[in-house]
């Protein structure tokens, strides 16, 4: 079976559209799109259930909060027969002219993070290399917020910063 992969900014320019065409469509059972900040660690995103049609088929799925900078994408087939293929990934760089400002980095002790829009109901996230959560925060005004880090294990962690339409997530290496 072919399978032709993509992704693309979607028009409102805060969303992302992947979509994707088949031939030969035949026991397929769903499929999942996957979304990843480094295109290491994957968290499904959306599935839909296949057609199975000779004839073909087009696919869409909207990524509705996709990462600020570069989000990487990848299609996983399911099959019938409990069979699992993933396509070849693709990006997208998205730009929404927020800017996250985290620093000292590498931090050891303190790390002060600083959000340049105004913006409400957010909400801080530290996750470790594995996607846990190491620190959570909500907050109800523009930031900028010292947090304490020298708690946390030496290595490498992303700072997730969600808001009511953006994610902006950054690299942070604690020493």
């Amino acid at each position: 079976m072919q399978i032709y992969w993509n992704s693309e900014l979607f028009p409102s320019g805060t969303e992302v559209l992947t979509y994707w065409t088949t031939e030969n469509e035949i026991d397929v059972k769903s499929y999942y799109v996957e979304r990843s900040i480094d295109a290491k660690s994957w968290k499904e995103i959306g599935s839909i259930n296949a057609e199975n049609a000779n004839t073909g088929n087009r696919y869409e799925l909207l990524d509705d909060q996709p990462f600020n900078g570069e989000s990487f994408y990848r299609l996983k087939r399911h099959d019938t027969d409990g069979k699992t293929e993933y396509s070849g990934i693709v990006s997208v760089n998205l730009n929404l002219n927020t800017e996250l400002i985290i620093f000292p980095n590498p931090a050891r002790h303190m790390l002060t993070i600083n959000l340049e829009d105004e913006e409400e109901n957010v909400q801080i996230d530290i996750r470790d290399i594995n996607g846990k959560t190491v620190f959570s925060e909500y907050l109800n005004s523009k930031i900028s917020r010292n947090l304490d880090v020298s708690h946390l294990r030496s290595g490498n962690y992303f700072v997730e910063l969600r808001t009511d339409n953006k994610v902006i997530t950054k690299h942070l290496i604690k020493l």
